[in-house]
This record gives C-alpha cells, structure tokens and sequence, in this order.
C-alpha cells in the first residue's frame, strides 16, 4: 500500500504468524495528517488497517487456514466480496426453512469458511471442487487444533451444501460423498446436582444482595429457573415466550421450537406461581418505550431477554457457571429417574427423532451405576 492509500491490498498469511504480517501492512501506510490532502474515507482505511494489526494477536489461535486480509469499499461487508454468487450460498441457507436461526447461521458461518479457503487456493467455484481439497482443508482444520466435534459439525454442514447443490441441479458430482472426517467425542450431557439446583433457585449472596435492592429482578429470575428447569424449555423457547402464549390455561404454555414448530408444554406449579408474579408485579417496573408488548421476559434496559441475558443471570446466581441448556439436561434426566417413559419424555422436549433423546436414559443408567458404586457396601 506504499504511496497509493487506496490500492487493493493483500496480505498472505499462509506461513508465518498473522499479526507481523498485519503489521507490515500497516508500517507500509503512508498516511499524512489527517485534513493534508487526504480524503477522510482515505485516512479512516488506513487507520482501520492499523487498528486490526495492533487488536488480532488472538486471530491466529482461530485461523483455519490460509488467511487473506483485502481491503473492501467502505460499508460493503466482506461476505459479499468474498463469497461471489456462483456459490448460491444465500439460495442454500433459504432452502433450510425448518432450521432454526441460530442454526443456519451457523451454516453460513461454516460455508463461508469453506469458500474463502478454496478461493485462497485458487478455487472460485463449486463445480471445481474435489474431494482432494476437501481433504486438504480438513487436514488445515486439524492441523490448525480445532476440535474434533467442530471438524464433524463443519464436515456435516458441507455434505449438506453440496448434496442439496447436486439435487437442485447445479453440480453433476458430489466432491463430499464418501468424504470421511473424524467423529466428535461423544459426551453425555451434563446433569446438575441437588446442590447446583437449590443454588440456582435461592440465589447466591450477590442475587440476594440484587432482590433486596431491585425485587422485580429477583422476581424475573426465578421465573426464567423455574420453566428452564420445570417445563425444559431451550433458552430460545423461554426467550421467545410470547403473552398470547399463555392463554388457554394456567398449568401449560405454548412454545415455539426448531423450526418453528409448535408444542404444549405443562408448567409445574412452582413455575406457574413465580411466572404470575413476575407477570403482576415485576414487569410492569421494567417496561420502557422501548419494551415489546408482546414478550414476557424483559432485561435490564426494558428490551425483550436474550440468551446471553439468561446465561449471566444463571452465572449469576449459581455457585459456577452454568449452561442454560444444562436446566434442560436435569429436567430429562430428573423424568427418566422418575419412571417417565421415553416417548412422553421425546414429546416433551420437542425431539422430532426418538435417538436424540434416548442420550437421556445413558445418563440415567450411569447416575444408577455411580449410585451403586458408591452408597453398596460390596460395590
């Protein structure tokens, strides 16, 4: 970029560490003072690019592979530049009807990835991948330490694109069939303790401090525990309550789940209780011009609850951090203890495939093996 601040610039990162090179680039910069005959947009790239040399130290931890920085017009995101039309990625993700949000960003996020490595390698088109560079950039991610499970989830995400592109007609082979990649470690959900459980539900020293001081808090987050725990509900599904959603009675809620489809769930009545007074008494101390009318859950500033929301109010009433989806794990494994049959459980938690919820009954029997192990006196 020496003497021209506008040039296309190019960093290649496929050897050697990302920030020197970063650095370079931003060492190369002749700027003038701002205002010296420089454009302000010229002058904002330039000190942009010396911005991101002197914040990515971390990058190289996450770098798939090799990594290309390009400058790009101003206000244009750098998706649209690097993923060109020929890939249809946007027609994909919009044949995904039934995923869930979170999930086909997840997918975007992956293929993108996928792209900007076969476009580094020289391979600017579907039709011109193979199974080699499918390989290869396997191999990358391996050597690059991603974790097993996220190799198998982007391997699965990439099957998925170039199985729909060969169905629609707009590849005559599939580069991904019979593509082998390593299998994530399976590992059995986790399963919170009577003693995380009663945390949760009377608050840590700092959740008490905050109900004496803000009670309508206090009265939000223990409603937000009680159906996570009490009726199993993804953080999603409880963020999204809707108040229409609890017309009809007063022991079930309707909730929507992945793919926007629809269940009844019952609300046990500690839940029921909890979420009647956050409704009559803490909501309306929330409510701001910029709250939704139609959200049960609000946050600090008034605005609809977010999983993020609900993952610092769970860290900060527990004794250690905690997951909200590890509330759904010990309301599954709690019914199975219980005598639940597999099927009611399925229905339950929405599972639309009987396997993903059978993990529950190995956690089950484990727990009963570990209570053996333990409490038998020739165990």
């Amino acid at each position: 970029m020496r003497g021209t601040l506008l040039s296309f610039a190019r960093v290649r990162c496929s050897q050697g560490p990302l920030e020197p090179r970063l650095r370079s680039v931003a060492a190369g910069c002749e700027v003038k003072p701002r205002g010296v005959g420089v454009a302000r947009s010229q002058w904002c790239a330039v000190a942009l690019v010396r911005a991101v040399a002197g914040s990515l130290r971390w990058v190289n931890r996450f770098r798939p592979g090799p990594v290309h920085l390009t400058s790009f017009p101003l206000g244009l995101p750098a998706s649209r530049v690097v993923v060109v039309e020929a890939w249809s990625l946007d027609a994909w993700l919009d044949s995904l009807s039934r995923a869930a949000a979170s999930t086909r960003a997840v997918y975007a996020r992956d293929m993108r990835a996928l792209v900007r490595w076969l476009e580094a390698a020289g391979v600017g088109a579907p039709e011109k991948v193979t199974r080699r560079d499918l390989r290869m950039y396997f191999s990358e991610l391996h050597s690059s330490g991603y974790a097993r499970r996220t190799t198998a989830r982007k391997a699965s995400v990439i099957r998925r694109y170039f199985g729909w592109a060969c169905r629609t007609d707009r590849l005559a082979a599939d580069p991904s069939a019979g593509l082998s990649a390593p299998r994530g470690k399976a590992s059995l959900p986790k399963v919170l303790s009577t003693a995380e459980l009663d945390s949760l539900f009377e608050g840590s020293a700092a959740a008490q401090a905050t109900a004496a001081a803000a009670p309508e808090i206090e009265l939000r987050d223990r409603a937000v525990v009680e159906l996570l725990y009490g009726s199993g509900l993804r953080v999603s599904e409880l963020c999204g309550l809707r108040r229409q959603d609890m017309l009809g009675s007063k022991d079930s809620i309707t909730v929507w789940g992945k793919g926007s489809k629809q269940r009844r769930v019952p609300v046990s009545e500690p839940a029921a209780e909890a979420l009647n007074d956050w409704i009559s008494r803490g909501r309306p101390k929330m409510v701001t011009e910029e709250s939704p009318d139609d959200r049960v859950f609000l946050n600090r500033r008034g605005r609809a609850l977010s999983p993020r929301d609900v993952r610092r109010l769970l860290d900060g009433r527990s004794r250690s951090p905690t997951h909200p989806h590890a509330l759904r794990h010990t309301f599954a494994t709690h019914l199975l203890d219980g005598g639940a049959d597999l099927r009611s459980v399925q229905e339950l938690l929405g599972h639309e495939d009987l396997a993903t919820t059978q993990v529950y009954t190995r956690v089950s029997r484990e727990r009963m093996r570990e209570v053996h192990r333990t409490t038998h006196p020739r165990a």
